[in-house]
């Protein structure tokens, strides 16, 4: 099937906004690097040990002892270990995969996009909205893994897509792989197998064999590789791989968490009185989207009445349909995981940037037939272009703003305030033989040649209850820096709710303070 003149004259326009979000990327990290954050700092040391021989190791997670990687996923880390065969360090690999990353992830919603609306224009202004959202500079600037899951996760599905269009087991099987690999990327790989599994089953071929095989070929590819990989971190000692299963039920916090994240796509915070606005506006836009929605596929099988069985595919929304499964899909995982697997979980715009790419080509499917239907009043058409222009105008704009400060400041880690520490500078002068504990582990990591220590946790990270082994973590902590071979670093600039107080730890702890800067204090035992 040739491609439509208006996908085809999408295609430069998409290629050359992607190479723009290429070098928007690059010019905007020149000068701190990529932002670094704890995870990332995690997926660079086991990218290391892994180009070293070491296996996926990380001497970071283990307190200062080489231990197996099992907390996270192994996909990033063994990509980063594969650019490190070209000399790149892993935050610079990180640096540039995530740049590249961020054309193809331009190119990819806004081909996706055309291809659905049938429109040049459509296309443009999906690439647009990716190229400038807050969310998707924020994710693309730093070492996370967000940007390869966009990636290989709507690769999959847009594979998918045409498969359940024309069935050919070759899409399939290629649909399976990229899932299978944004599975290895990220656990919420799982909203994509599912979705898939549930589109074979529902909209596959057209008899119950045909189905049934296509479900065991998807579920075989995409899951097989996660299952190994699991079975691998509950057998090889390591950092704890299964969360404790406890019910800490959703909060009305948390959800209004989600929607505000939501409302500020697009509308900015300053435009808003207080959060109960954001909350409304998200609420409203997740509701229209659903309505608009079920709208359209009830229109579309109104009119399959006239001979055509599968009225979704022939208006090539497949591929919509499958990422609004995906959102759907995303929503249920998130509320499973922080209702018993992990209280610290928060729909913030990192956790949901798959679902605003999505967002991207579900509100453009569904809202650019008002821009050229003929039936529509001019004031509809015209109204519905304005509301286009102001928003990708609007996204662009505070985009801009921030890669111009992320420019100036960096971000996380690698950025101005923890690179120019005097806090840090001070742990460097100190004699080799101590070792540190602090409350910013990933800091003191990344940016000294110390051996570092967490600081011993009063709640369990997985649960957020008491952790039973607090006391004797303390009393060991204790004794080592009584012993003069570890000092107390605690940085007033860090905050894990899980850590003690630094009020609790001199309270609780014979400290003298040996060297104190804006940022932090170092901590000895007492003479």
């Amino acid at each position: 099937m040739r491609p439509s003149g208006g996908r085809s004259r999408a295609v430069p326009a998409v290629i050359v906004l992607a190479v723009a979000g290429l070098a928007v990327q690059l010019t905007g990290t020149a000068r701190w690097g990529i932002g670094v954050s704890s995870d990332s700092v995690a997926y660079a040391d086991v990218a290391s040990n892994l180009l070293g021989g070491r296996g996926m190791t990380s001497v970071f997670i283990g307190d200062g002892q080489p231990t197996a990687m099992t907390h996270w996923t192994p996909m990033f880390p063994a990509l980063l270990s594969l650019l490190g065969l070209f000399g790149l360090d892993p935050l610079n690999a990180a640096r540039w995969l995530n740049a590249f990353l961020f054309a193809a992830n331009i190119a990819v919603v806004g081909l996706i996009t055309g291809r659905c609306t049938r429109s040049t224009w459509a296309a443009v202004l999906g690439s647009v909205l990716m190229l400038g959202a807050f969310c998707m500079l924020l994710v693309h600037f730093m070492a996370w893994t967000e940007p390869l899951f966009i990636f290989l996760g709507f690769s999959g599905l847009a594979l998918l897509a045409a498969h359940l269009e024309r069935p050919r087991t070759g899409l399939l099987i290629g649909s399976s792989v990229f899932l299978s690999l944004a599975f290895l990327t990220r656990y919420q790989g799982a909203a994509l197998v599912a979705t898939g599994l549930v589109a074979v089953a529902l909209a596959g071929r057209k008899t119950r064999r045909g189905r049934a095989l296509d479900a065991f070929i998807l579920a075989a590819v995409s899951m097989l590789p996660m299952a190994t990989w699991m079975a691998r971190s509950i057998l090889v000692p390591g950092t704890p791989s299964v969360r404790t299963v406890a019910f800490h039920p959703i909060t009305p916090d948390d959800v209004a968490s989600g929607l505000s994240t939501i409302s500020r796509w697009f509308v900015p915070a300053r435009l808003l009185p207080g959060s109960a606005a954001h909350v409304l506006v998200g609420a409203a836009v997740l509701s229209t989207v659903a309505i608009l929605l079920l709208v359209r596929i009830r229109l579309l099988r109104q009119a399959a009445g006239h001979g055509h069985s599968s009225p979704l595919l022939r208006e090539r929304g497949a591929t919509p349909c499958l990422l609004a499964g995906f959102v759907v899909a995303t929503g249920v995982l998130i509320v499973v995981s922080r209702s018993f697997l992990d209280p610290l979980v928060r729909p913030d715009d990192r956790l949901l940037s798959s679902v605003y790419a999505a967002c991207v080509v579900l509100i453009l499917w569904l809202g650019w037939p008002a821009t050229r239907s003929p039936g529509r009043p001019p004031a509809v058409r015209i109204g519905a272009v304005i509301l286009c222009a102001v928003i990708a105008g609007a996204t662009v704009v505070r985009g801009a703003r921030w890669v111009a400060a992320f420019h100036v400041e960096g971000k996380g880690y690698s950025g101005r305030t923890w690179t120019q520490s005097e806090t840090l500078r001070q742990i460097s002068d100190l004699p080799p033989r101590f070792s540190v504990y602090t409350n910013a582990p990933a800091a003191v990591f990344l940016l000294t040649d110390r051996a570092v220590r967490t600081l011993p946790a009063r709640l369990r990270p997985g649960t957020g209850a008491d952790d039973p082994d607090y006391g004797s973590r303390l009393a060991y902590m204790e004794k080592q820096i009584a012993g003069d071979q570890a000092v107390l670093v605690y940085f007033r600039t860090e905050s894990r709710n899980w850590d003690p107080s630094e009020e609790e730890l001199r309270e609780r702890l014979p400290l003298r303070p040996i060297a104190t800067a804006a940022d932090g204090v170092i901590y000895a035992g007492q003479e």
